[in-house]
């Protein structure tokens, strides 16, 4: 029985992307071809069968889908979550061999030209093999730990930043909220990042986004101050905004309780 490993999957996706006619390709096709290119890379992640044919296949993979990325916006936040799937899957000796080199030059850039993809990278990478960004993250992010009080200007700013992809939530909020859920410092994020979303005359997006984080903090509000902190007018306030039928009971009810 032949067997079928990745370098031969990787040859088949490659063969398949090409085109069945002689001429240049619409725009359509071209975009058609790359997203079946991720696909295809994504389903050798699933499958498990990368891990099992080493370093060269797993660097491979990873260097394909950060070319593939940088082609479409579009194509941007899956290959980033490919990549993440293969950050968490490797052991720390393939992470430092075959996916770091890929991303470290990213990775030292620090906040000043950190965006929502590479925050989300660096923050699996840190999840999953801490030890090995443990000294990255010092030299270039400000100390060992990268969702703290002392860098919520920061992630406030990416956490705003990701609203470019509305009405998509972009991969690093959830992973921003997990990290915040496991530090218990929910009230002061919430104070710091969260809340501008919601006051001025901030845009639609912003206050989606400021919705999705209250409902993924909520369960974890224990406290009675914390569930105080959070559960403030704004959130009633754009609740009743956001509503698409503003002459029902609940909605009433609701506009009579923001002007209480």
């Amino acid at each position: 029985m032949e067997c079928i490993d990745s370098r031969l999957i990787l040859s088949i996706i490659k063969e398949k992307s090409k085109l069945s006619h002689a001429g240049k390709p619409s725009k359509s096709e071209v975009s058609n071809i790359l997203l079946g290119q991720v696909c295809g890379l994504l389903a050798l992640i699933h499958s498990g069968r990368l891990f099992l044919d080493g370093d060269e296949a797993v660097q491979e993979v990873v260097k394909q889908l950060l070319q593939l990325a940088s082609k479409r916006t579009h194509l941007q936040q899956i290959c980033r979550s490919g990549i993440a799937q293969i950050i968490a899957k490797v052991s720390s000796y393939q992470f430092v061999g075959s996916v770091l080199p890929h991303l470290e030059a990213e990775f030292h850039q620090g906040w000043k030209a950190c965006v929502p993809d590479t925050l989300y990278l660096l923050l699996t990478a840190d999840r999953h093999h801490h030890s090995k960004v443990k000294k990255l993250l010092k030299d270039s992010w400000s100390g060992s730990s990268l969702i703290s009080e002392k860098n919520y200007p920061q992630v406030a700013n990416i956490v705003w930043a990701s609203t470019s992809c509305h009405p998509t939530i972009h991969n690093c909020i959830n992973e921003i909220l997990l990290t915040v859920n496991e530090k218990s410092e929910v009230a002061t994020f919430w104070k710091c990042v969260c809340r501008p979303l919601l006051t001025g005359d901030t845009k639609v997006s912003k206050k989606i986004l400021a919705l999705h984080m209250f409902e993924s903090l909520l369960p974890s509000l224990k406290d009675a101050s914390v569930m105080e902190e959070i559960l403030v007018p704004d959130i009633v306030t754009v609740v009743a905004s956001l509503r698409p039928k503003r002459t029902d009971e609940l909605s009433v009810r609701i506009r009579r309780m923001v002007t209480c």
